[in-house]
């Protein structure tokens, strides 16, 4: 279960099954987000927009190419 913090003041929390969580802001920018989303690692799933969704996939195909040739 997600503690009550706040991190932005748009946030809607609603609490799903299994533990689940989603969460749903309003940003100005992909920028506020995407580095407090890649601190969650593999244990986020983005829905929308698909730019963040395609944002994060483009980080992490870099990492593992990064990581992979070492």
């Amino acid at each position: 279960m997600l503690q009550a913090n706040t991190w932005h003041a748009s946030q809607k929390i609603k609490q799903l099954p299994q533990g689940r969580v989603q969460i749903s802001l309003h940003l100005n920018s992909l920028e506020e987000i995407t580095n407090w989303l890649m601190s969650w690692g593999e244990h986020i799933t983005v829905i929308k927009p698909e730019e963040l969704r395609l944002k994060l996939l483009k980080i992490a195909q870099k990492m593992v190419e990064r990581y992979a040739q070492k």
